[in-house]
């Protein structure tokens, strides 16, 4: 997050080289009078002054920004660290929206160090309890072979299962759009054999229908 704002100190270094090397050809940039244009170089006691002159107005107010910026960074720190710590305690607690949640921070990589073992996990626990959204993105995992091994049939199953909850009454999720799980479902329906399309709908019935008797 910092290599960024490597590039501004690097840039501002070899300003103040230069000017410090070669103050002698720019006695105008320190004299707006510009009397001393055609003078001798500055002596050894004026260049302190250039030096002081340099640093006040090239480095302290990157300095300044600096600063502040770290300061927002530890904040914004420990505020992503206090989140985390939230989503893990409810998602402990079988909470499947925080589950969900906690999946896509390890899927991201943002905050917490990228695991697709670990976020597939968690959306997992958050599909079987009927999260819509962790069952969308457990169909994508299964497609896709992240943090578990690809299996089309299984994709198809939860994609097909998200699809019909997002238009059902009980999840109305901003966002989240039951075309899209049917439209990667038919991405992957390409994939694969009639046979095996029969099989995931089977098992996406038989899901739903287990579901339904639970709610």
């Amino acid at each position: 997050m910092l290599k960024k704002h490597l590039f501004i100190p690097v840039i501002l270094l070899i300003i103040s080289v230069y000017l410090i090397m070669f103050e002698e050809h720019y006695p105008y940039l320190f004299d707006p009078t510009w009397k001393r244009w055609f003078d001798k170089p500055y002596d050894d006691s004026e260049k302190e002054r250039l030096l002081i002159i340099v640093f006040g107005t090239i480095w302290l107010p990157y300095l300044f920004y600096l600063s502040q910026y770290l300061i927002n960074y530890c904040s914004n720190k420990r505020e992503d660290y206090l989140k985390i710590e939230r989503y893990k305690t409810l998602a402990k607690k079988g909470d499947a929206e925080f589950q969900f949640r906690l999946a896509l921070a390890y899927e991201s990589g943002r905050i917490l160090e990228k695991d697709y073992t670990l976020a597939a996990e968690w959306l997992l626990r958050s599909a079987e309890q009927g999260y819509p959204p962790a069952q969308h993105n457990l169909g994508l995992c299964y497609k896709d072979g992240h943090g578990l091994q690809k299996d089309y049939i299984k994709s198809y199953m939860w994609l097909t299962v998200a699809s019909e909850h997002f238009t059902s009454k009980i999840f109305s999720i901003k966002n989240f759009d039951p075309a899209f799980s049917i439209e990667q479902r038919n991405f992957i329906a390409v994939e694969m054999s009639s046979e095996q399309i029969l099989e995931a709908e089977k098992l996406a019935k038989k899901w739903i229908k287990k579901d339904h008797s639970m709610t």
